[in-house]
């Protein structure tokens, strides 16, 4: 009876474990630029970095991205 008792346990315990181990790998590997910056630093982005992003997503055409990266130039 004890042995079935402490095997119980244990498998409770690894659970526990493995549970925690997936949630943090959940955190951790997302995209959540918060908890990504805890690890990075907290680097600001600069003019170019936001202009850069606005082009590749294409909010801004190359024309507009040309014209304004001479203006930050």
């Amino acid at each position: 009876m004890m042995m079935g008792f402490g095997l119980l346990i244990f498998l409770v315990f690894a659970g526990i474990v493995v549970l925690i181990a997936l949630g943090l790998g959940k955190v951790l590997l997302s995209d959540n630029r918060s908890i990504a910056n805890l690890f990075n630093g907290n680097k600001a982005k600069t003019s170019r970095d936001i202009l850069e992003e606005r082009y590749v997503k294409g909010e801004i055409s190359r024309e507009e991205f040309n014209e304004m990266k001479k203006d930050l130039n």
